[in-house]
């Protein structure tokens, strides 16, 4: 199976991975520091990369398509995101992810 989107949960040195394929069935699910991201996106056929738009996004772009990935800066991650920390909830970081993966699928 091919992965077709790639979500990334970025943060300071810890970074959720979760990869699709084209009818959203999570092909692989992993946790990476800083150092192993871009040798793991290094290895993986070029994709779609959706992360959240935030002031490191721009940096991480870059570097994913110097690899033949193209990148895309997702508001609806922090619009999610904010509405999960607002009501509470509990969320793991994979469901979170697997939703937006899911959206981006079934966008026109």
């Amino acid at each position: 199976m091919k992965i077709t989107i790639i979500d990334l949960n970025i943060a300071k040195s810890v970074f959720h991975a979760v990869g699709v394929d084209k009818a959203g069935k999570v092909i692989k699910k992993k946790m990476l520091r800083r150092k192993d991201l871009l040798p793991f996106l290094a290895q993986i056929e070029p994709c779609l990369i959706v992360m959240e738009a935030c002031s490191g996004a721009n940096y991480w772009a870059r570097e994913f398509e110097l690899l033949g990935h193209s990148a895309e800066e997702s508001l609806d991650y922090f619009k999610i995101n904010h509405q999960i920390r607002v009501n509470y909830v509990n969320v793991t970081a994979d469901v979170l992810l697997n939703n937006i993966c899911t959206a981006k699928i079934n966008r026109p």
